[in-house]
């Protein structure tokens, strides 16, 4: 019977630490997954919003460039020079010089150099007006016309072209005005990734210009900005090839495109890589917080078993009479040592618990003058009172006869704080029960020794800690009943001998 209780309050103690690590662990796991589904659309979302922001930003500083610096030759060129596109076949050659001379000394005067690098017109047969630098001419081979001419798309005569040359390091605008010039005006593409340079905020991410072919023309990304002229990676450059202005997502890539000339892009590349290596730390992270969160769980779980009632346990123990007193409802004798020693081995490091004997001093006298139901009823009242002032938590029991046994729970901060709590627990018990009476007229009083060692400064076993609380007792008795003794090793004394 005995084995077959302790049996039964380990299987219920063990049901409990295994049913709250799986409801906490289980609730744990669920609020992880919906915040990283969270977590990953909402990334999703502000990503391909920063992309498609830094696309649509980049477009927007490219264009309005390139209408200020249209807008700045239309504006010159519609000044007091009329003749800056002269019919050459009509004109002497003193008359074409004089004209170029004219045109290049304005431009000189007004600086216009400062803010670009080519500002001139150049001409069927050759000859040039303005500022025309020479690496243009190297570009072009020295045939100036017939390349600035092959930006201008076929067929338009009244608009603008652009392209590159000089592997990339100019960006060229083109506008023809007669049969026979074309005037242009150039910068390096330097300035022009000086002027859209970070428009992203992003790590990871490429933010450039390219053409139908994906050749970057131009670098929106301040470390970057070496790379005009090279080929943008094919994924990327494939997830883009047949949309406009959207922004798209892959396994591997988030990209934003706007489309700004006819066969310009502006295109913001995001790699996932960053992030699926952020994926994994939040799966590491998550994984040792599950972890944690079970070993919380079973420390919990030990301690709530562990400050179950006795009322309880008493009932676990209940599956047949036998474990209990039937007159006090308290665990007999042989269940409460179950109990007890069930209680010192699960307790956490640090504890410290009073075994505490109560004995009834005159239940005998009692019995022989009020009879045994008076007897039965001063039990009754001795085991209440036990229980109010030891508490709910406590593990009390009724050894047979008078004799009670009690555990109780006097953990604090050191030894001698424990010590003072169990004895201040037993002198409110002796206290109460001087106050006791047997019967209604009040002629016999209760009265009770008290024996109590301390775990584990008196002894770190439960038969140790029993034979000192038992030895406490009999010194309590020795006084004349009705008082409490507490074990101490240096004060309980045997024939002058330190026991």
């Amino acid at each position: 019977m005995k084995n077959n209780q302790t049996l039964h309050i380990k299987n219920t103690r063990n049901a409990l630490i295994i049913s709250n690590c799986v409801i906490l662990v289980a609730v744990l796991v669920a609020a992880f997954v919906m915040m990283f589904s969270r977590m990953t659309e909402s990334k999703n979302k502000n990503i391909s919003s920063l992309a498609s922001f830094a696309s649509s930003l980049l477009k927007e500083r490219i264009v309005d460039y390139m209408d200020n610096t249209e807008k700045t030759c239309e504006i010159f060129f519609r000044s007091e020079y009329k003749d800056f596109y002269p019919d050459e076949s009509v004109m002497s050659e003193a008359e074409i010089n004089k004209t170029q001379d004219e045109i290049s000394s304005v431009l000189l005067n007004i600086s216009i150099n400062d803010y670009f690098a080519d500002f001139g017109i150049a001409y069927e047969n050759g000859s040039s007006a303005g500022i025309i630098t020479d690496s243009t001419r190297d570009t072009f081979d020295g045939d100036i016309y017939e390349g600035l001419c092959s930006f201008i798309p076929n067929g338009k005569n009244d608009g603008w072209g652009t392209g590159f040359r000089g592997n990339y390091e100019k960006l060229y605008f083109v506008k023809r005005v007669n049969d026979h010039a074309v005037i242009t005006i150039s910068s390096y593409t330097k300035e022009l990734e000086r002027r859209i340079n970070d428009v992203t905020g992003l790590s990871d991410a490429e933010t450039a210009v390219i053409d139908s072919d994906g050749v970057m023309i131009c670098s929106a990304d301040i470390e970057k900005t070496d790379k005009a002229g090279t080929q943008i990676e094919n994924e990327p450059l494939a997830m883009i090839t047949d949309i406009h202005n959207m922004t798209v997502q892959n396994d591997d890539y988030y990209v934003a495109t706007d489309d700004i000339t006819g066969n310009w892009k502006s295109i913001c590349i995001v790699s996932k890589e960053h992030f699926k290596k952020d994926n994994k730390n939040l799966y590491a992270t998550m994984l040792l917080i599950g972890t944690g969160a079970m070993l919380l769980s079973t420390v919990i779980s030990l301690y709530i078993t562990r400050r179950l009632s006795a009322a309880a346990l008493t009932q676990l123990y209940a599956s047949g009479l036998d474990g209990v007193d039937r007159l006090t409802k308290l665990t007999n004798k042989f269940s409460t040592e179950d109990m007890i020693i069930d209680t010192l081995e699960s307790s956490p490091m640090g504890s410290c618990y009073g075994l505490v004997l109560v004995d009834i001093d005159n239940l005998k006298d009692i019995n022989d003058n009020l009879g045994r139901t008076a007897g039965d009823d001063t039990i009754l009242q001795v085991s209440n009172l036990i229980r109010s002032v030891f508490g709910e938590n406590a593990v009390i029991g009724r050894f047979g006869g008078d004799k009670f046994e009690t555990l109780a729970d006097v953990t604090d901060y050191d030894l001698f704080k424990c010590l003072s709590t169990l004895e201040h627990k037993c002198a409110e018990l002796c206290e109460s029960l001087k106050r006791t009476y047997a019967d209604e007229e009040k002629r016999y009083k209760v009265a009770v020794s008290v024996g109590a060692a301390l775990y584990p400064l008196s002894s770190d076993t439960y038969e140790g800690l029993l034979a000192n609380a038992d030895d406490a007792l009999r010194t309590s008795k020795q006084k004349g009943g009705s008082t409490y003794t507490v074990y101490r090793r240096a004060d309980t004394k045997k024939d002058g001998e330190d026991k």
